[in-house]
């Protein structure tokens, strides 16, 4: 279980980088349901296994897709 722990903390991991590449792929339908479908999936390892990575990790998963959603606002309300 914990070899599966440390794969979604990779996954998050990827999804970090594709984030600061602001790639396409991240950014598309498929892209966005993966992310979150990742999420939910941190969030439902952390309480079988109770991993403080994976909940860092899925926290800052969290706090990216709050982040990206606040920017896509700011950016889409200038004139």
């Amino acid at each position: 279980m914990k070899l599966f722990t440390w794969v979604f903390v990779a996954l998050h991991l990827i999804i970090t980088i594709l984030w600061i590449a602001n790639s396409p792929a991240l950014f598309s339908i498929a892209g966005m349901v993966a992310w979150l479908l990742l999420i939910a999936g941190g969030f439902g390892l952390y309480f079988k296994t109770k991993q403080m990575a994976v909940i860092v990790s899925s926290s800052f998963m969290v706090f990216l897709l709050l982040l990206t959603g606040l920017i896509e606002w700011t950016v889409s309300s200038m004139p």
